[in-house]
């Protein structure tokens, strides 16, 4: 899949599926700093994802400072080729100053066996 740089940062696109409901999102930031994979509130919500009164907050810290999300599991993750199945990932505000659908963390990246080729510009999952 190709990647392409916004704000300086290399993005990409990627499916979600759950249950009949499918999003594709095309303002994914690929980060591999990122230690797991998170969504927007709105596009949990989307695809049916949306808070219950028995999810659990956590707070997640990064670079950009402190954020409380909470843990759905997805039925299908679909990155280029791959398919990941009944994928656990975080879901919360995302306001970091720039439009971002979704951020892909090493989660992701680690189970897929991503390639990220910067001179080609591609992502390439391995399984």
């Amino acid at each position: 899949m190709k990647l392409y740089f916004d704000y300086g940062l290399p993005f990409a696109k990627l499916e979600l599926i759950n249950g009949d409901k499918k999003i594709k999102l095309s303002k994914v930031l690929i980060d591999t700093g990122s230690a797991t994979t998170i969504i927007s509130t709105e596009t949990a919500i989307g695809i049916g994802l949306g808070p219950q009164p028995n999810d659990e907050l956590s707070l997640v810290r990064g670079v950009g400072g402190v954020e409380s999300v909470f843990e759905k599991h997805v039925e299908k993750i679909v990155l280029d080729t791959a398919t990941l199945n009944n994928f656990t990932i975080d879901v919360g505000a995302m306001d970091y100053g720039f439009e971002i659908d979704a951020i892909v963390g090493m989660d992701i990246l680690e189970q897929a066996k991503a390639l990220i080729n910067f001179y080609e510009m591609t992502l390439t999952p391995m399984i």
